[in-house]
């Protein structure tokens, strides 16, 4: 026997209550970095866990709208084109850092993101224009939700081609592994960090919503605060250092290699602005080099 339309809504407030818990808690982590670490913290940062506390108010928010819904005893309009409308704010901003993170990965190189960014406005638009219709259409109920899960979907891949593709380089080069990549909590940060959770939940809402599952209405409450916390994950992994490669451009002079032991190898190709590396580039990767094959010497 199938649950009540009561009994789904009653589980997909509780769902989304505990996902919100867990982001409540994310975020005090955000606002401590913020207020004990603001002066070491690059600008870039603040910026991000700026938007990750307003991606939470927004989480919040839905929430108070979703219940106040569901305590009443009609449905209102109202509420749901502010449900709509928070939705799109969430999704333009969690697809903003992702868009950021595939930036960084591909050596902050615009033409690579400018399809992501075009995507997301294109979308951000149809899902706005949604909230203005006096009936809900079709197309605008389906197109952006589609343009949304391409973007992520092509961020993922983007992000985890370059990454695979630099770890493939260094493996070929020294015949050892990245830094941070192996073992379970490696594939764990490589998920996060790719977006491909928040592509796999997207595409799964599209699934259930083209089975006309019931479903659906309990996933795509639950992707309001996960928006949130997968992007708000990505930058507290890049803060803290625990992704194995800031930026991985293969063809800028400014990239090194830094050997840490005689398996272990961990790609930096994020120079600070401003310094010319390119003079001295050669002799450095000469010296990490020939230091790291005398060490191996020494240790055989």
């Amino acid at each position: 026997m199938a649950p009540s339309a009561q009994a789904m809504e009653l589980i997909a407030v509780m769902c989304e209550s505990i996902l919100i818990g867990a982001y409540a808690v994310l975020t005090a982590l955000v606002i401590w970095l913020l207020v004990t670490k603001r002066r070491k913290m690059p600008r870039m940062h603040k910026v991000l866990f700026g938007a990750s506390i307003v991606m939470f108010l927004i989480s919040v928010a839905h929430l108070a709208l979703v219940m106040q819904q569901n305590t009443s005893l009609k449905l209102s309009k109202q509420n749901a084109q502010a449900r709509i409308i928070l939705s799109g704010f969430q999704l333009v901003i969690g697809d903003l850092v992702l868009i950021w993170r595939v930036w960084i990965v591909w050596g902050r190189n615009y033409w690579i993101v400018a399809p992501s960014f075009t995507m997301t406005i294109v979308a951000a638009c149809l899902l706005f224009n949604l909230a203005s219709l006096k009936e809900f259409r079709k197309f605008f109920t389906v197109a952006p939700a589609a343009l949304f899960v391409a973007n992520t979907s092509m961020c993922t891949l983007l992000i985890a081609g370059k990454i695979w593709y630099a770890r493939y380089q260094l493996h070929s080069l020294v015949g050892g592994t990245m830094y941070a990549s192996g073992g379970f909590s490696g594939t764990v940060a490589l998920f996060i960090e790719t977006g491909a959770l928040s592509a796999t939940c997207q595409i799964l809402s599209l699934i259930l919503d083209h089975i006309h599952s019931d479903g659906i209405h309990i996933l795509l409450d639950l992707e309001i605060p996960l928006i949130g916390i997968l992007p708000t994950l990505i930058i507290v992994f890049v803060h803290f250092e625990l992704v194995g490669t800031n930026s991985v451009n293969t063809s800028t002079p400014s990239r090194s290699i830094h050997f840490e032991d005689r398996n272990r190898v961990h790609l930096d190709t994020f120079s600070l602005p401003g310094t010319d590396t390119t003079a001295t580039e050669g002799m450095n990767r000469d010296a990490k080099v020939y230091d790291y094959t005398r060490r191996g010497t020494s240790m055989a």
